[in-house]
């Protein structure tokens, strides 16, 4: 992934950063909806807000200006798509079996299961190609990159409501 490209392609600007990340809480707010145990739409909100603030920091840090709109715009559609990948599975978690045999509850979660571990290798390639764009570093400096901003974001889900 040389150049600008596949982010040069993005449009620049905060009205399309905002609009992605909009996006991204209506779809994480839709998902919450539906959860067994709901959380709250401000919790959502300022957990994806400490996401763009996170990205934003990262980029601000490594002196990486060009591209900022457009690395936050491909940011907060891949949070988009990363919780509606989820769904599936905190949804299965409570579905009611409605009669079907144990072995068949079981097909249905391995199969669940299996294309959302599939979905999400994409997309961690996706933020992989993304964060080893957007630093201009090696794929290991983004895979750091990646692994402390998961480790950072899952630690503040993990705080009590």
């Amino acid at each position: 992934m040389g150049g600008t490209a596949p982010l040069g392609v993005l449009p620049g600007g905060v009205t399309p950063v905002l609009a992605a990340w909009l996006f991204a809480l209506l779809v994480t707010a839709a998902v919450d909806a539906a959860a067994p145990i709901p959380s709250s739409l401000t919790r959502a909100a300022l957990v994806l807000a400490a996401e763009v603030a996170l990205g934003w920091a990262i980029l601000a840090l490594a002196g990486r200006t060009p591209l900022r709109t457009q690395v936050l715009l491909a940011q907060g559609l891949l949070a988009a798509l990363r919780n509606a990948v989820l769904a599936p599975v905190s949804l299965l978690l409570v579905a009611d079996a409605g009669g079907l045999a144990p072995a068949a509850v079981l097909a249905v979660a391995v199969a669940v299961g299996l294309a959302t571990v599939a979905v999400m290798a994409v997309l961690v390639r996706r933020y992989l190609d993304l964060w080893q764009q957007a630093l201009g570093r090696s794929r290991r400096m983004a895979g750091a990159v990646l692994l402390v901003t998961a480790v950072l974001l899952l630690g503040l889900e993990a705080i009590p409501h």
